[in-house]
């Protein structure tokens, strides 16, 4: 299965420190995507998502029938494409609070992007990731 991203994720190449953010949507289809916001605490290669937009981002989605399928997050250029062990246990906590099937966590790293998905008693695994263009993205 292929992760759908409907909105671009908010990733700055010219930000020295770490970005994340939360994917909202169903399953394999990101509709709302959180990013770095003013109150998120971050170090270059570290991010705490802190700001209350999320939460606020969360209740709007929540209104259009969504829920929290993945989070995303930079790792900086020159690093592994693929998760570190943090990563990995950050993950797994999550699925195991949110009770989806699976979820989705997309890496950018030096401005390329790969997704992971992570589902119950597996290791992350790549998928595909696709962008639609903007007058294809409802």
């Amino acid at each position: 299965m292929t992760l759908t991203l409907h909105v671009p994720i908010p990733y700055d190449p010219g930000d020295p420190h770490e970005q994340a953010g939360i994917l909202f949507g169903t399953p394999g289809h990101a509709r709302l995507i959180t990013g770095p916001l003013p109150l998120d605490q971050r170090g270059p290669d570290w991010v705490t998502l802190a700001d209350p937009g999320h939460a606020h981002a969360a209740a709007l989605a929540q209104a259009q029938g969504w829920a929290q399928i993945g989070y995303w997050h930079s790792h900086p250029p020159g690093t592994p494409f693929g998760p570190s062990e943090v990563d990995i246990t950050d993950w797994q906590a999550a699925l195991d609070t949110l009770g989806q099937p699976f979820l989705d966590f997309p890496i950018v790293t030096g401005g390329i992007t790969h997704v992971y998905r992570l589902t119950p008693g597996h290791a992350p695994q790549e998928v595909a990731w696709i962008s639609p263009p903007p007058d294809q993205t409802s």
